[in-house]
This record gives C-alpha cells, sequence and structure tokens, in this order.
C-alpha cells in the first residue's frame, strides 16, 4: 500500500489500477469511483494493524473492457505493474 500511496500523491487526478499476479485491482477512493462505473462489487480487506482497506479487483483478461468504460466515462486512468 506504501506504493499506492506514494504514486497516488504525485498523481492524484488518476485513478491507479495495479496489477497482482492475475488480477489487476483498485484501492481506496479509487476503489469506489471505478466500482459505480465498472458496476463491480467493492470489497472490505483488512489490512495492517486491522485498518480496512476499500478494494475492487478483476481479471486480467478482462483489461480492455474496464479501460475502456473509465476513459469513456472521462476518467483518467494510469497502469501500476
Amino acid at each position: 500500500m506504501e506504493k499506492y500511496y506514494e504514486i497516488k500523491e504525485k498523481h492524484p487526478v488518476y485513478l491507479l489500477i495495479f496489477r497482482n499476479a492475475d488480477f489487476w485491482e483498485m484501492y481506496a477512493n479509487d476503489a469506489t469511483i471505478a466500482s459505480r462505473v465498472l458496476n463491480i462489487d467493492i470489497r472490505k480487506q483488512t489490512h495492517g494493524h486491522g485498518q480496512t482497506l476499500l478494494m475492487i479487483r478483476f481479471p486480467c483478461n478482462e483489461l480492455d473492457n474496464h479501460l475502456t468504460k473509465l476513459i469513456r466515462s472521462g476518467i483518467r486512468v494510469a497502469l501500476c505493474e
């Protein structure tokens, strides 16, 4: 999560999508925004010292479809591998 916050601080207008093995994930407020556009249920995951983290994830083979939806809705997106 340190990497997420580090990149988000430098590029606050972008929704960040992180690659994690065979999935792409979005966190915190980025996940909230994307979940509405993509119609993906948001998940709560325990992180660190009992902190709750909001996230969405989807398989890598769905990236093109989801990127198209986000970009067409006017959202700036950055892929982080």
